[in-house]
C-alpha cells in the first residue's frame, strides 16, 4: 500500500465503527478487504547508518540473569540522558515464528515502591502505542518537525508506572520473522499480550504484587478485554498471578453488534437532514440483520456502502472531534520521524527493526472486524473487576450513544442496578467535566469537551478519571 492510498478519507462502518472501513464492496473472500484508520499515516523510512540490533531481552530473563536484562533495556542515550528513567526492549512472544512484541516502560516519578502499574494500548489496530506516549499521556511530545522533544507536564508516569506495548505482533517497533506471525483474532492478541506481561513482571518482580490496570482507547476496545480475560483464566494455574484490579477503555470498539447506530446521533447534531437519516438508518437495520444472523459477507458488502457519510456527505474533517477542522500538528506523525531516527533507535534498542505503519496488522485481522468481545468483559465484571468505560463528547468514530447503547445490552450481575441508576455530575476543580453512572463494577463516563482522544483534549480530566479509575471512587 502506498502511503497517498492509505491517507485516502475513510467513514465508518455502518457510521461509527472507529473509522475503520472496508475499501470495496466484495465479499470475505475477497482478498482486497482491508481494515481503515484514521491515524497519523507514514512511511518506514530507511536505517542509512548502523544502529545495532534488536535487544531481545527473553533469553537474559528465561536464565535468571535479570540484572543483565535490566541493565541493557535502560534508555541511557541521547535524545533521552537526563529527562526520566525509562527502559525499552523485546520480549519474544512466539520463539518458532520469531514474534516479538517491544515495549517501552517507564517507572513512577513518586512513588515507585507502591504506585499501580499500567498498561497502555493503542487502537487502529496496526496503530504504535508510541501514538499514545508522545500525543496523549506519556512523559513528553515531540514538536512539528519531529527533533525536538517536549515534557508533558500531565503524564501518567508521574504517579504511576507505565508501560507502552506496541500490540499485536507487527504494530510499530513490534516484528515477526514469518506471515504466520501475525495475529488473526483477539485469542491469540491476548495470549501473547499475556506473554510479554509475564516476562515483563520477572524482569521487574518488585512490580508483581502491585495493582494493574489494562488502559487504552480505540480498537484496543477488542485488545483489553482479550488480555483481562486471558489473565483471568490462566491466574489460578500460573506461578506468577498478575493482580488485575480492572480495565480502562477509551472510546472503545467493542461489540459491532450494538455499536453500529449513527444516524439519529448525525441527524440530532444537524450534519444530515432527515431524508439522508432515513436512508442511513435503513441500512444500518440491514447491517444489523446481516449480522445478528451470522452472514458476515452480507454485513461487509453494507458497511462499504457508508464509505462517504463524514468525508463526503457531512464534510466533517475529523470524525475523532467534530467541532475540530484543524487538527493539531500531531495529526501529521511527527512522532514517526522522531522514533525513527538513528540516535532515538540506537537509545530504544530497536535497532535495525521496520517502524511499521500497521497495514499488515490490518490485513491480517480483516476477518475479525466484525467479532465481538462483550461476552468477555461481561465475564470480567462477573468476577469483580473494574470495568471504566469513557467516551468523549464530540468522537463521531465511537460516540457515546453507541457505547451507551452496548452498555444496555450487557448480562452482567449488576445490569438491573444499571438501568435504575442514575447520572451523576463529575467535577474536576469546580468544572463540570462529564457524568458518570456506576453498577455493580461497571462505570460509563462522558467526558465533556473531548473527542476520540481524551487524554489529549483535557488531559487534567483524564488524568482525574485515571485516579478515580484506580481508586475505585466515583462519588
Amino acid at each position: 500500500m502506498t502511503a497517498s492510498y492509505r491517507a485516502v478519507n475513510m467513514s465508518l462502518v455502518v457510521g461509527i465503527c472507529l473509522s475503520i472501513i472496508l475499501t470495496t464492496s466484495y465479499g470475505l473472500a475477497n482478498c482486497h478487504h482491508r481494515l481503515r484508520n484514521i491515524y497519523p499515516t507514514f512511511d518506514s523510512l530507511p536505517v542509512l547508518e548502523d544502529v545495532g540490533e534488536p535487544l531481545i531481552l527473553t533469553s537474559y530473563i528465561q536464565s535468571g540473569d535479570v540484572d543483565m536484562a535490566r541493565k541493557l533495556a535502560k534508555v541511557s542515550e541521547e535524545p533521552f540522558v537526563g529527562l526520566v528513567t525509562s527502559y525499552s526492549g523485546y520480549l519474544t512472544v512466539n520463539p518458532d515464528l520469531n514474534s516479538n512484541l517491544f515495549f517501552w516502560f517507564f517507572p513512577a516519578e513518586f512513588g515507585y515502591e507502591e504506585a499501580p502499574l499500567l498498561l497502555w494500548l493503542q487502537g487502529g489496530p496496526g496503530v504504535s502505542s508510541l501514538f499514545g506516549l508522545f500525543g496523549e499521556n506519556g512523559p513528553f511530545s515531540v514538536d512539528e518537525t519531529g527533533s525536538k522533544l517536549i515534557r508533558r507536564p500531565s503524564s501518567w508516569h508521574r504517579n504511576h508506572s507505565i508501560i507502552y506495548i506496541d500490540s499485536p505482533v507487527g504494530t510499530g517497533y513490534s516484528f515477526t520473522e514469518r506471515d504466520e506471525g501475525y495475529a488473526t483474532n483477539q485469542t491469540q492478541i491476548g495470549s501473547e499480550l499475556y506473554t510479554a506481561l509475564l516476562q515483563f513482571l520477572w524482569l521487574f518482580p518488585e512490580l508483581q504484587t502491585h495493582d494493574f490496570f489494562i488502559t487504552g482507547e480505540s480498537y484496543a476496545g477488542k485488545y483489553i478485554p482479550a488480555l483481562g480475560y486471558t489473565i483471568y483464566k490462566n491466574n489460578p494455574l500460573s506461578d506468577l498471578k498478575i493482580n488485575l484490579k480492572g480495565l480502562a477503555i477509551g472510546n472503545g470498539f467493542t461489540d459491532p453488534l450494538t455499536q453500529s447506530r449513527s444516524a439519529d446521533l448525525l441527524f440530532s447534531l444537524g450534519l444530515i437532514d432527515r431524508k439522508y437519516a432515513d436512508g442511513l438508518r435503513s441500512r444500518e437495520d440491514q447491517f444489523v440483520e446481516a449480522l445478528s444472523t451470522g452472514n458476515y459477507s452480507e454485513a461487509y458488502n453494507i458497511n462499504a456502502g457508508f464509505s462517504d457519510v463524514y468525508s463526503g456527505v457531512c464534510r466533517i474533517e475529523n470524525e475523532y472531534n467534530y467541532l475540530d477542522n484543524a487538527p493539531s500538528h500531531f495529526d501529521d506523525g511527527s512522532y514517526t520521524i522522531f522514533v525513527q531516527d538513528a540516535d532515538v533507535r540506537r537509545a530504544l534498542h530497536v535497532g535495525n527493526s521496520s517502524f511499521s505503519n500497521g497495514d499488515l496488522v490490518s490485513e491480517h485481522l480483516v476477518d475479525e472486524l466484525l467479532v465481538s468481545v462483550k461476552p468477555w468483559v461481561e465475564e470480567l465484571l462477573n468476577n469483580s473487576f473494574r470495568v471504566v468505560f469513557y467516551n468523549g463528547q464530540l468522537d463521531l468514530a465511537v460516540p457515546y450513544m453507541a457505547s451507551e447503547a452496548m452498555f444496555q445490552t450487557l448480562n452482567f450481575d449488576g445490569a438491573e442496578e444499571y438501568a435504575r441508576a442514575n447520572r451523576t455530575w463529575w467535577y474536576v476543580e469546580g468544572v463540570l467535566a462529564g457524568y458518570f453512572k456506576s453498577a455493580g463494577t461497571l462505570t460509563e463516563i462522558l467526558v465533556r469537551d473531548a473527542g476520540h482522544m481524551v487524554p489529549t483534549d483535557q488531559p487534567a480530566y483524564a488524568l482525574d478519571l485515571l485516579r478515580r479509575v484506580i481508586e475505585d471512587r466515583f462519588d
